[in-house]
Parts: structure tokens; sequence; C-alpha cells
């Protein structure tokens, strides 16, 4: 199935031990960086806009934006690069990337110039490395609030700097770009949480690795295509809804019944056969939906009988009351198919606690 997998920034780093173990030509932070500049030199600069702001930090993300400022140096663009490291602390391949860099006649900056005029931007600030216990300082993050002020269109290099990776949480800043390059795989942040409004169109660069072989992807992509190759394939002329499932879903408390009733909605689209809802409201509730009128109605005490369902949802519109409580403990104990949203998720992250 040609869908994309997702990596854990512990699964990456073992992937990058596994690669950096046998000696490529080239290696992974040449193939990386040339990577950016070809997503840079294409997709942010023209004939008439050859300015480039390139910001390098102190680790291997840094040298990944060290080797798009040569490639794009040699491609005749006009590059500044502020970087914000040491020479001596970077790791060996970023240092043999700096190296490059200034053999090419290129030059590095400590800051943000004033004044400085250009046409797009390149963060290689922070890549993966970033998480709970280690943020950025108070310097790089009012870097990042330079940058952002400049209001130019930014390539992040695998993940835009100040955004958390596995969780995809901004703790304070993070850098706003319109195209995020990742290396080897999708990661969780890029998609989740904060990840969505800092990470613009996302681009996986493989870097020509088989990944699936180095380690087997816990986590994958749902997309269109994926979406797609699941659903079941045309229904057969002599079948009926019974041949199709029944699917419960568990929800819709007082003031939240529309919660239920759009998912009913929609697991008929889906192709569910029979679709029950149980909701939990006391007062107002509809005997029918006059949008989806084959819809039915039950008494949630129903949903437990275990001939009942094939197949069972609890969360949307739950609430946070002792029934939707007692509820939610009897789905737990069901061994049908079940979907945790919304507001089942709350309550046991609520028990959690």
């Amino acid at each position: 199935m040609n869908t994309r997998p997702i990596y854990t920034t512990a699964e990456i780093r073992k992937i990058e031990s596994l690669v950096l173990s046998v000696p490529h030509s080239p290696p992974l932070m040449e193939k990386a960086g040339l990577a950016a500049a070809k997503v840079a030199h294409t997709r942010l600069l023209t004939d008439d806009k050859q300015r480039i702001l390139i910001l390098a930090g102190p680790g291997n993300n840094g040298g990944d934006a060290l080797v798009a400022a040569r490639h794009l140096r040699e491609w005749g663009r006009q590059v500044t690069l502020v970087f914000t490291g040491e020479a001596g602390r970077l790791p060996q391949d970023a240092r043999q990337a700096l190296a490059q860099w200034q053999s090419v006649g290129g030059t590095v900056i400590p800051e943000l110039p004033d004044g400085g005029q250009w046409d797009a931007a390149i963060d290689g600030l922070f890549g993966i490395g970033l998480n709970e216990t280690r943020l950025l300082a108070e310097s790089y993050r009012q870097l990042i609030r330079q940058i952002n002020q400049l209001n130019l269109p930014v390539l992040a290099l695998d993940i835009p700097s100040g955004l958390l990776s596995d969780s995809g949480r901004v703790p304070d800043v993070a850098v706003k770009a319109a195209i995020t390059t990742t290396f080897i795989a999708l990661k969780p942040g890029l998609l989740t949480h904060d990840g969505c409004d800092y990470c613009g169109k996302i681009m996986v660069c493989d870097l020509e690795l088989d990944t699936a072989a180095l380690i087997p992807p816990q986590n994958w992509l749902l997309d269109r295509a994926g979406i797609a190759q699941r659903l079941p394939s045309p229904r057969r002329a002599n079948s009926h809804k019974g041949t199709y499932g029944r699917l419960g879903i568990l929800g819709g408390a007082t003031g939240m019944i529309g919660a239920a009733l759009l998912t009913g909605r929609a697991a008929l689209k889906l192709g569910a056969g029979r679709v029950y809802l149980g909701l939990l409201a006391q007062d107002d509730v509809p005997v029918v939906d006059p949008v989806q009128p084959e819809l039915m109605l039950r008494s949630p005490s129903d949903f437990f009988n275990p001939d009942f369902l094939e197949g069972l949802v609890i969360g949307p519109g739950l609430g946070s009351e002792i029934a939707a409580c007692i509820c939610l403990e009897r789905a737990l104990q069901t061994c049908l198919p079940l979907v945790l949203d919304a507001d089942a998720l709350n309550l046991i992250a609520q028990l959690r606690n």
C-alpha cells in the first residue's frame, strides 16, 4: 500500500545510526543539504528573486543548512549566512560542511544584520532535537521572532525550529514556514497540534533510504489514497443494509446531540449498514434524524448486548456526567471493535491524572 510512514524522534535517530554505521557516499548531510537547496532554488527563488537568508544552528540541522548554502552560492544565488554555533563544537559532518562553505568563499555572521533585504529564508537552526526538556534559549527565541517579523517565505529544514517533533507543540515560539522539507520520513509533530499551523507545505525527502527495511514503521499517514484503498469494493446487487454490519454510536449528551448525529451520518456515508445512535441527553431527545432518517435511535443500555452490534464508537458529545462515565466503563469492557473519540478520550485522560 502506497502510504507514508511516520517515525518518532527516537526511531529517526535509530535509522540515522544504522545508516551511519555503514559508509555512504555522499553522506546523509550532503544529500539533505542538496535536497533543501533544490527546493529553495525552484520554489522560493526566481530570476528576479536571488537573495536568500540562511540560518544555520549549532548542530546537524545547521550542517544541512551549510550544505544548502554552498550549493545555492554555486548556482549564483546571493546568500547571507547567519551561523549561531561554535565551529569547534560542531558535529563532525557539520564541521566539514562549514569548512566546505568557507572553502568556496562563503562567509558567516553571528547574528541577523540590521536593514538586510532578502527574498526568502532557510531555517536550519534546530531540527528534531528539541523536546519537552530541551527548549529554546532566549537568544534563539528572539532570533525566531525576528525571522517571523521579516515576512519572508521560509523553508524549514526537517521541522520548523521551535516545534517539537514528537508532539507538535510550540512551547513558546517557532519559525512560521511556507515549506518544510523533512528528511528521511514524516514526524508526528509535522501533522499534529501546532504543527499544522507552522509547517506550510510539507515535502518529504527520503534521502534514498528504504526506511521500512531499516525499522518497520508503527504509524502511517492516513491520506485520501489510503482511505480509498481501505474502503470496500462496490456493493453486490444481491445485498441489503444488513449485509454491511451493525455499528453503534454512543454520545450526544444534553446540548451536544449534534456531535453524535454527525458521526452517525458519516458512518452511513462511509458504508456502514445499520447505524444505531445511543443518545445520553435527558431532554428534547429526537426520535428521528430528519437529515438521515435511516439512523436508528436506541437506548444506550441496548448497546451492551453482545449480539446487538459488530462495532462501537463512543465519545462524540459524550460529556462528563456519571452516565457518560458508566457508558465508557462498559464500552471498555466489551470485546467489540471500539473507537474512542472526543469526550471518551478526555474522560480517560482525567482518570489517568
